[in-house]
Parts: C-alpha cells; sequence; structure tokens
C-alpha cells in the first residue's frame, strides 16, 4: 500500500498535438515529493527500509480521455551519518509510473524507493518527478 503524500514546488505546462485519434493535450508536470524513507543501523549490518509513496496531479480526466502517461523521479535531497567504520550507506529509487486515478479522475503518480545502512543513519528527504500525460480533447 502507498503513502499518499502531498506534492510541493508544482509546475505545469500543457500543449495541444494532433495524433493519428485527433486533438490531444500533453500536459507535464513537476514537483518534490517532500520525504522519503529512512533506515537506522547500530550494527554492521546492513539495515534497509522501503517505502511506497503515491501523489495525485494534473490533469483531471475522464477515463476516455486518458490515453498514457509517464513518469521520472530522482532523488533530491538526502541526509546521512556514519557512527563506526566500516560503515555503508545507499539510497535508491526502485520504479516510478504513473497512470489514472479512476476515483478522482487524476494523475496517481507512484514512486518506490530505499534507503539502506550499516554503523549508520540515512533519510530520503526530498524527491524531484515530472509526470507527461497524453489526453484527448
Amino acid at each position: 500500500m502507498a503513502t499518499l503524500v502531498t506534492p510541493t514546488s508544482l509546475q505545469k505546462t500543457e500543449f495541444d498535438v494532433t495524433t493519428a485519434e485527433g486533438p490531444s493535450r500533453v500536459t507535464v508536470v513537476t514537483g518534490i515529493i517532500p520525504f522519503g524513507p529512512g533506515a537506522v543501523s547500530s550494527s554492521n549490518d546492513v539495515v534497509s527500509q522501503s517505502l511506497s509513496l503515491s501523489a495525485l496531479v494534473d490533469p483531471t480526466l475522464t477515463p476516455g480521455q486518458f490515453r498514457k502517461a509517464t513518469a521520472t523521479a530522482a532523488l533530491a535531497a538526502t541526509r546521512g551519518a556514519v557512527d563506526a567504520v566500516p560503515s555503508s550507506f545507499e539510497y535508491s529509487i526502485d520504479d516510478v509510473e504513473a497512470s489514472l486515478d479512476d476515483e478522482s479522475g487524476r494523475i496517481e503518480l507512484r514512486v518506490d524507493a530505499t534507503a539502506r545502512v550499516a554503523n549508520g543513519n540515512v533519510f530520503i528527504q526530498r524527491i524531484t518527478f515530472q509526470v507527461t500525460t497524453l489526453a484527448k480533447l
């Protein structure tokens, strides 16, 4: 189950295109997911914490209008500290996808992220994203 978050620093641009189906609109939304997973380890054992995050973004569409959505995500801010040597840490974006949320009619962005550490603590503080949606007019 994904944790629903409210994205920040949203920016949106839209433009009309013509596809084989006729007039359509492309919407590009960028923003920041304000938090992610964290992990703490006080030994040489690696501790891993994964988190699935979900955010609803524009546009709002009917099922008949929605054609496709793609998404990308990247780490924007991380924090970590080493408690002892040897230590190790790792951050990752494991999966990103976007699709139409049938209940709201908006685009649902889903990001899976992981933080891993041995002898320390690490946190993903912010994740940037971009969602591009194609809709029939």
